[in-house]
């Protein structure tokens, strides 16, 4: 569906992941259009690529006219070790639309220098082996 590479606030102390409007509106569902609906918003199921289960409270807030995932969202964070510029992906099961999965991967270091240089936290092949665990056989987000 997407990918958002996070912000620092999106992995700091406001414990809320930011859904960018046009994919938001596109992708999940609208939360209710009554004022406690939006703020109760809803409860959205997602499995990583380890099926592992992940819910999240998805709300719309008026305040800051912004689509976000609060409760849950920074439990996620912990558990995957997520840093500002790393990117977190959505995806929607291509048979079963109801299914959700959300995965990561690390930020592209930039620092070619360091790569030159032989830099084992910047060479290509470390960052890929930092990436998650592949998936099990039953998923794969280019199965989707």
């Amino acid at each position: 569906m997407f990918e958002k590479p996070l912000t620092p606030s999106d992995v700091g102390k406001l414990n809320r992941l930011v859904i960018p409007k046009q994919h938001a509106e596109k992708h999940f569902p609208l939360p209710g259009v009554d004022s406690v609906d939006h703020q109760k918003g809803l409860l959205l199921t997602f499995e990583d690529e380890a099926g592992k289960t992940w819910r999240f409270r998805y709300s719309y807030w008026n305040s800051s006219q912004s689509y976000v995932l609060t409760k849950g969202w920074s439990r996620y964070v912990k558990d995957k070790r997520l840093d500002a510029g790393d990117v977190v992906l959505f995806e929607r099961h291509r048979v079963d639309g109801d299914r959700l999965f959300i995965g990561w991967r690390r930020r592209q270091v930039q620092d070619s220098a360091a790569a030159a240089a032989g830099d084992p936290v910047t060479t290509p092949f470390f960052r890929r082996s930092r990436y998650h665990p592949p998936p099990p056989p039953f998923f794969s987000f280019s199965d989707l």
